[in-house]
Parts: structure tokens; C-alpha cells; sequence
């Protein structure tokens, strides 16, 4: 019996529903909207007007289409944005571009972050397609990755974000003081992401006050190149600023799913409620990294590597009674590690924030 597979093939699918779950407070601490919101607005983004009555572009009419869509990839997020807007053509046009539609329908929350932040004028569409259709981390090639660092569109886990010496952002204030370009020029050579209010980290930290922030990388070649010494890492700078760089790690990342191009599904990533279940025992029971397991975000391909190896998820499974049975699981797991008090603020307490 005890060769017998855990699973079949083809019960993957119930495997996740019973034995993982979302973290839904993950994507709460970062730049983010309500889903809410985005679905009542992702139709006007993503989609052309049903009406067949197109008008006219101009010159741009007797240009083929594969030439059209070849010269919009071009185009900046923010400019290929606002000349979706120009009539019915031009968002047809833009609507039926593949990668735009893509983003659009399955990235919106990161296109919104995009143009609200105003990174769009540094970026592509293709810069957004790209991460949006990979599915690790890019920093540390281990967890699944379910946010984009915006400041350097880089594909990562949330624990990168959290701790990775790659994801440290600066203010353009503190840059310009450093290296002695004006803020001006620093805009034009650098990509630079103004943060927007709202709250952020797991410990709901609210923010009002919008500072335009760089990627420290960035901001450490440019000083590189006009040569001051390696060592001006300190523009991380002093203890006063140290706490709100940290908060600036989490107000310009954004939840970003992965869209597997070949077949259209799309992933948000899953933790283990078994991992879960091994931490709410008693302490010495715990493994050394029974926060990192609990913590790990897998893809679909991932966790079904993971269950074979995790006691509390074949328990629970079996209980389950190969997931056709409904059973207990931690309230943490319940409410997808969001465990704000019924009776705390109405800042701390929503459930979704929406980008204003």
C-alpha cells in the first residue's frame, strides 16, 4: 500500500483546491487595486467597441498591419495608452495588438500601476510582455514570482522583494544630491517611479505623501559613470531614511500573474497549507525553515513537486477523501494569510486598496 501514488495524473487540479491556497496578503502589501474595480474597468482597457464603424487614421490607413503593430511595439506604454485614445480606429488598432491585449486583460493591475506611476513613459508594451509570460523569480530562480519590481520591470517572489539587495530603490532627491544632476536631467536618463498613497507591507503601513524613487542599481551605474567612488552604496542612505526605503521596496512592486502563452491559462501562484498546519504546532516540532516553507508561493507545476514531500498536505488530501470531501483547515490558510481584526480601522481592515 505504501507504493501505492499518492495521486493520480489527472487530479491535480483537486490536489491544489484541497491542499493550497493564495496568499492574498502578499499581493495587499504591495502597489496594488481593487479586483473589483479592475473587472469593471478591464473590458473599456482591453477590448475594442463592438461597433464596426471605425474612423479613419489618416495616412496610417494604408500602412499594412503587421507594419502598424511592428510601430506601436515601439511606442511607450503612456504614448501607446494615449493614442488607443485618439478615435475608434486607433483603439481598435491597439486592442487587437496581441501583446497589448494580453497585458491588458491579464496584467491590468500592473498596467494601471504603470501609468499611475508614471514609468510608462519609460517602458514598452513588450517590456511588460515579457515578464508577464515568465513565471520564476528572477532575482532568486526559486519561488514562483507573482510581482514586477517596476523600476526595473524585473520579475520576482515576494521574499525578494522583502530582503534582495537587487530590489533597493532611492529617492531622486537623494541622487541629485549626490551625484549634482539636476532632477530634470535625472528624469530624462533615468526611469523614475512616483509612489501613489495607500498602505503597504504585511504590517499595513500607511503612506500619503508621493516621492519619486529609482532603482538603486540604476542610480549606482550612473554615479559609477560619472566616477564616484564604488563605495557611494551609502546612498542607501542614513537611518532616517533607511525605513522609508524599505517601505519604498513594497509601494512601487505590483502584483503581476503568469500568462502561459501557449495554452492561455493563467497562474497567480499557490503556498502550502500543510506547511501551514507544521507551524501552528508546538515550537520544537519546527523545522529551521518553517517560515521560508510556509512563506514559499510555488506555480501549479511546482506545488505538485512540493506535495509528495510536505506530511500535512497528504493528510490533509486523504482526508479529503481525494478532494472530494470538505475539511478543516487553519483560518490562516482560510482567509489567505489576510488576518486583520473585525474591530481595527477601516485603513487596515480593507480587504483590496484601490490605486488612487
Amino acid at each position: 500500500m505504501d507504493d501505492d501514488p499518492i495521486f493520480e495524473p489527472d487530479q491535480g487540479d483537486a490536489i491544489i483546491r484541497t491542499a493550497a491556497y493564495h496568499r492574498r496578503d502578499f499581493g495587499l502589501s504591495v502597489l496594488g487595486s481593487s479586483p473589483s474595480e479592475d473587472n469593471r474597468v478591464r473590458k473599456w482597457i482591453a477590448d475594442p467597441f463592438p461597433s464596426m464603424i471605425l474612423a479613419s487614421l489618416g495616412m496610417l490607413d494604408r500602412l499594412p498591419l503587421e507594419l502598424l503593430w511592428i510601430i506601436f511595439l515601439s511606442f511607450d506604454v503612456q504614448s501607446c495608452f494615449n493614442f488607443r485614445q485618439v478615435n475608434r480606429g486607433a483603439r481598435n488598432l491597439i486592442s487587437n495588438l496581441p501583446k497589448y491585449h494580453a497585458v491588458a486583460r491579464h496584467g491590468l493591475q500592473c498596467l494601471r500601476a504603470v501609468l499611475q506611476t508614471g514609468i510608462g513613459r519609460y517602458l514598452t508594451i513588450a517590456d511588460l510582455y515579457h515578464p508577464l509570460c515568465m513565471g520564476t523569480c528572477a532575482v532568486c530562480k526559486k519561488s514562483f514570482g507573482g510581482f514586477l519590481f517596476l523600476p526595473t520591470v524585473t520579475r520576482c517572489c515576494f521574499r525578494c522583494i522583502t530582503s534582495s539587495p537587487c530590489l533597493r530603490v532611492v529617492s531622486l532627491w537623494a541622487l541629485r544630491t549626490k551625484s549634482g544632476v539636476s532632477v530634470r536631467r535625472l528624469r530624462q536618463i533615468l526611469p523614475v517611479v512616483r509612489t501613489l498613497p495607500g498602505t503597504y507591507t504585511i504590517l499595513r503601513r500607511p503612506r500619503v505623501k508621493r516621492t519619486e524613487v529609482v532603482a538603486e542599481v540604476r542610480a549606482m551605474d550612473l554615479l559609477d559613470a560619472m566616477g564616484f567612488p564604488a563605495k557611494t552604496s551609502d546612498i542607501y542612505f542614513n537611518a532616517g531614511a533607511a525605513g522609508y526605503a524599505y517601505v519604498w521596496r513594497f509601494m512601487v512592486s505590483t502584483v503581476l500573474p503568469r500568462l502561459d502563452p501557449r495554452t492561455g491559462h493563467v497562474e497567480q501562484g499557490v503556498s502550502c497549507k500543510g506547511c501551514q498546519i507544521v507551524l501552528e504546532k508546538p515550537r520544537w516540532l519546527w523545522p529551521d525553515d518553517v517560515f521560508d516553507r510556509r512563506d514559499r508561493v510555488y506555480s501549479r507545476e511546482g506545488y505538485l513537486d512540493h506535495f509528495p514531500l510536505c506530511a500535512e498536505a497528504i493528510r490533509l488530501w486523504r482526508q479529503s477523501r481525494g478532494g472530494t470531501v470538505a475539511i478543516r483547515e487553519p483560518e490562516f490558510t482560510r482567509r489567505g494569510g489576510y488576518l486583520a481584526s473585525p474591530d481595527c480601522c477601516d485603513r487596515c481592515n480593507v480587504l483590496t486598496r484601490r490605486i488612487t
